[in-house]
């Protein structure tokens, strides 16, 4: 069966990520996620971002972040990929992971600021620009990027 312009067939080594899913638990939330999916995967973030004590501008910052690195996958990490949120202490946490080929050099990578007029090369730097912490851990079989942003109120309990 021939595969369409764009689409990834899968190796027998490397399952698929399977179709989004949430799961819920009281630590925040972990979706699976792949192109065509970003509207849902924000709408997830937003609401979790609420509850682990995101509000305002810190919430959009958050949005910022979650679609730049789940942009990021999609385009460079192997087209799908998995997004957790969980609190850590006064900040929230986003973690991104993908089966992508790495990252060459993790520890520069968005440290510099990208032309205005190249077709890419910038989600990285914007989401330095928003975080106080990013953590890249990356190799041939894949990368997680871990960001932390500050919470500007308790996480909801629950009941």
């Amino acid at each position: 069966m021939p595969v369409a312009a764009g689409s990834r067939q899968q190796s027998a080594q490397a399952p698929a990520f399977p179709a989004q899913r949430e799961e819920q638990n009281p630590r925040g939330l972990g979706v699976r996620f792949q192109a065509g999916r970003l509207y849902a995967l924000r709408a997830a973030v937003a609401a979790h971002g609420m509850r682990l004590g995101l509000t305002g501008a810190p919430l959009g910052t958050l949005l910022v972040v979650a679609t730049e690195l789940a942009t990021n996958v999609i385009r460079h990490g192997g087209g799908e990929g998995s997004l957790r949120l969980y609190r850590e202490g006064e900040f929230v946490a986003c973690e991104v992971k993908d089966r992508g080929p790495g990252i060459a050099n993790p520890d520069m990578a968005g440290s510099a600021q990208v032309a205005p007029t190249a077709g890419e090369g910038r989600g990285l730097w914007i989401v330095r620009q928003f975080t106080s912490d990013l953590r890249i851990d990356s190799s041939p079989s894949g990368t997680t990027i871990t960001a932390m942003l500050p919470a500007n109120r308790p996480a909801e309990q629950d009941a």
